[in-house]
Order: C-alpha cells, then sequence, then structure tokens
C-alpha cells in the first residue's frame, strides 16, 4: 500500500519509501519517524507550530533534537502553523503562515 496521507494512529504498511515527506508536529513520534525516514533515504521536513520540538519536554531538549534532526540532514520549521494539507497531482501540498508571510511545501509519492 502507497498513500499520500498518512496518520501517526494509522496501521500502515509501505510498500515503497517515500521520496520526500512532511511531518507536522513535533512531539517525540513525530520526531522518530522523521529521523526514521530521513535514515532510509527520503528527504524529510518537520513543520512545528510552536517555537521549538518536542514542546512538552524541557526546553533544552527541544533544541539539542533540532541541531541532530538537521545535522543529519532533516529540514525543521519551527513556528510554522500548518493551514491546509490537500492532494495536489503526484503529490501532497502543505500550506500555512509563517512570520505572517504564506508558504507551500509539495512534497513527492513514491
Amino acid at each position: 500500500m502507497t498513500s499520500d496521507l498518512l496518520a501517526s494512529g494509522e496501521e500502515v504498511e509501505l510498500r515503497e519509501l517515500p521520496r520526500s515527506l512532511v511531518i507536522v508536529g513535533g512531539g517525540y513520534i513525530a520526531l522518530e519517524l522523521g529521523q526514521m525516514f530521513r535514515r532510509f533515504g527520503a528527504q524529510v521536513t518537520i513543520l512545528e507550530r510552536g517555537p521549538r520540538l518536542l514542546q512538552g519536554f524541557e526546553p533544552e531538549a527541544g533544541l539539542a533534537i533540532t541541531e541532530i534532526l538537521r545535522d543529519e540532514g532533516v529540514r525543521v520549521e519551527t513556528g510554522t502553523p500548518v493551514r491546509r494539507v490537500q492532494r495536489d497531482g503526484e503529490g501532497v501540498l502543505v500550506s500555512g503562515d509563517r512570520e505572517g508571510r504564506r508558504y507551500g511545501l509539495r512534497r513527492s509519492g513514491c
């Protein structure tokens, strides 16, 4: 099975590695999935609406994991709320506002 949109609570079996993906949220499950997919070779972007990752933990933890993920090639964007996720041709368009400016990220499937 392949899918353009996945939720962490869904039972999913991917048969192909996505070339790129956007993960919405900066909690520990999102970070584990992001790091895993990056290590498998996918281009990964993590979008967190708050000022740092791991909001429920000590600030130092979020800052440290951000540095580790970026060193591994994960794009981490904080202060970036997602307003819309939609299928767009062969992929998904994720959009919202950041610092008063609109943004859009397009990610392709497998």
